[in-house]
């Protein structure tokens, strides 16, 4: 295929061992112990059995046994990950079955789940602490920009989560979850081959009748060799050597109060030295920076739950480009340097329990998603050179309820959203699950899901010739899921098996035009996809 790349390490010996070989130190300084602590030398033997009898919140408002929630979910433990030398959170997830990443052309990790794919990852919906976080231009995530000494765990849902999470979360859900109520503050410094340096630190501590949590990192990889391959319009073959440089700097605070939080986070990361799209002498830099301030309240009840929440995020992409017109530096840029990619949501969602057996959920959001005009410019004057989209500004509204029955060993669970956008129109999606509890060990599941994505502004609006163009007709895509999973705990194994079929409608894709290196967005014809997964701990 015209344009594509392959990407290679720098020794063979990197397929089989982690990335980069680490020495790490980490300072633990504990706060006063009180008596309802764990001391280390029990925490030290809690069995395997006990550490695997975790539970997860990213398919429902309750945590719940992996076993028990109608969902196909995977529990990622940060302090195993990072003990088996794997530094990056992209690294974590490709470690759940269907997950898979690659490094794009211009730097960003790519990620494919259950061979869904974006080049700017919008068919995955990425939480922090349950808080959508994406950018609203191109619908890339932020997975280089969280400390990683504050993630307390991460939660993976394999297919459309779309019921309580919303859109763009057709090929799945990425929930990172931090660290909360853990006062000892610790600092990891962590150092290795090919440049690698990382420095990270957690704390937390008591503020009256609250608490106050921050995560500071900074990291870099410099220089890392890579070949890379393209192939030439004429046919041909051509590789270079390339210097791949990263950076990366991120800090989290959050506070909670009575029923309050609050959570502030600011990232930047960098990709340098990366090879164009048409040439090698047109090397880029790629740098992403973002920033999410979110507020949530919620009012518990002895039947019940209601929450209200408000949060926005900016994040948006900045490419400089060596040779970008033939001769001249320059790049890709936003009119007031992103400032005004901002997606904002206002919610209410509410949990009643109706007896021991029935409870329901239910809640409403609206959401404002702003692009600026994205323009190219040249570096010496930094001169507008021409307009490549115009600027956007859509609204989508939901509405969604959900009924969880539960009557001696079956649970039936299900639901629908209703999601109205502004060019999209408006789309149902539903969700239906049946949980067979064979014992208290073992579980069979009955999932059915649909998700659902309106274009992006990369897809609809977007014109640089001879690279990429944006068609405004594409129409949103939508991707239904069925599923069978077998789960089994005991002692120190966990065991899930599970049977997949999925159609897609409207599928946007990627495709060539024929036009040399160009490419452009379109909707497919629809098309199904089954598969296993063996997931074992």
């Amino acid at each position: 295929m015209t344009g594509q790349r392959t990407l290679r390490g720098p020794a063979p010996w990197l397929l089989s061992v982690p990335m980069s070989i680490a020495l790490s130190w980490t300072v633990v300084c504990p706060a006063p112990a009180s008596s309802q602590e764990i001391p280390d030398e029990d925490l030290l033997a809690l069995s395997l059995e006990e550490l695997l009898n975790v539970k997860v919140g990213v398919a429902s408002l309750e945590d719940e046994l992996i076993i028990e929630t109608p969902a196909v979910v995977s529990y990622l433990d940060p302090q195993v990950l990072r003990r088996m030398g794997l530094t990056k959170l992209e690294d974590w997830i490709s470690f759940s079955p269907g997950f898979v990443f690659q490094a794009g052309s211009a730097g960003q990790p790519t990620q494919m789940i259950r061979g869904i794919q974006d080049p700017f990852n919008q068919k995955v919906l990425f939480l922090l602490d349950g808080v959508p976080y994406w950018q609203p231009s191109h619908s890339d995530v932020p997975l280089r920009g969280i400390p990683l000494e504050a993630i307390d765990h991460v939660e993976l849902i394999r297919g459309p989560g779309s019921v309580i999470h919303g859109s763009n979360a057709s090929g799945g859900v990425i929930n990172v979850v931090m660290k909360r109520g853990v006062t000892a503050t610790t600092a990891t410094f962590e150092a290795g081959d090919l440049g690698f340096l990382r420095g990270s630190a957690y704390g937390a501590w008591s503020l009256g009748t609250g608490t106050v949590s921050l995560g500071v990192e900074h990291t870099q990889e410099d220089p890392h060799a890579a070949t890379a391959r393209t192939e030439t319009a004429a046919g041909g073959i051509e590789t270079a050597l390339m210097d791949r440089r990263q950076r990366g700097s991120s800090v989290w605070l959050r506070g909670e109060w009575s029923g309050l939080s609050a959570t502030l986070h600011r990232f930047e990361s960098k990709t340098l030295g990366l090879a164009g799209q048409t040439r090698f002498d047109n090397a880029t830099d790629l740098v992403y920076a973002g920033s999410l301030a979110s507020l949530n309240y919620t009012r518990r009840f002895d039947s019940g739950l209601v929450s209200v929440f408000a949060d926005v995020n900016n994040a948006h992409p900045r490419f400089e480009v060596e040779n970008v017109s033939g001769t001249d530096d320059g790049g890709f840029r936003f009119a007031n340097m992103g400032r005004g990619n901002n997606r904002a949501r206002l919610g209410l969602r509410g949990q009643r329990r109706l007896s021991e057996g029935v409870s329901l959920l239910g809640g409403y959001e609206y959401e404002r998603r702003s692009s600026e005009a994205y323009e190219l410019f040249d570096e010496a004057s930094k001169a507008t050179l021409g307009q490549l989209a115009p600027e956007t500004d859509i609204w989508e509204q939901s509405l969604y309820a959900q009924a969880d029955l539960r009557a001696g060993s079956v649970r039936l669970l299900f639901g629908a959203r209703y999601i109205r956008n502004e060019l999209a129109g408006s789309k149902v999606t539903p969700r239906a699950a049946v949980v067979l509890s064979i014992d208290d060990k073992q579980s069979v599941k009955w999932m059915y899901a649909k998700g659902f994505n309106a274009p992006n502004v990369v897809q609809q609006v977007l014109n640089i010739s001879g690279v990429i163009l944006g068609d405004p007709d594409n129409r949103p895509e939508t991707v239904s899921t069925l599923e069978m999973a077998y789960s089994y705990q005991e002692g120190n194994r966990l065991v899930v098996v599970n049977v997949f079929h999925y159609w897609t409608w409207n599928f946007i894709q990627r495709v060539y035009t024929g036009n040399g290196f160009e490419a452009t967005f379109q909707n497919a014809e629809a098309f199904g996809r089954s598969g296993v997964e063996l997931d074992f701990q």
